[in-house]
């Protein structure tokens, strides 16, 4: 069971710094992207779908990176304490 934790873990925690961000940019951009359909799109038919949508993907990139961290705790196979930063 060790060696399938090795094998999942590392790749995963190579891929993290890339992972990580990549999520947080999208998260950025989608929150962006709400708060500007917020102040500007006001009055137009497309309001409420775009705003729910782009908070609903912005929230979306924000619990895959936590969770993607979590899931590395969950796998580390050293039996060391682990501390991942953010």
């Amino acid at each position: 069971m060790n060696i399938l934790k090795s094998i999942i873990f590392y790749p995963m925690m190579w891929l993290r710094g890339i992972f990580l961000l990549v999520g947080k940019v999208l998260q950025g951009f989608f929150l962006l992207g709400a708060l500007l359909i917020l102040f500007a799109g006001r009055g137009q038919d497309y309001f409420w779908p775009m705003l729910l949508m782009c908070s609903g993907f912005s929230f979306f990139f924000f619990l895959l990176t936590q969770f993607y961290d979590q899931i590395l705790l969950k796998l580390n196979p050293t039996g060391n304490d682990l501390f991942l930063i953010q």
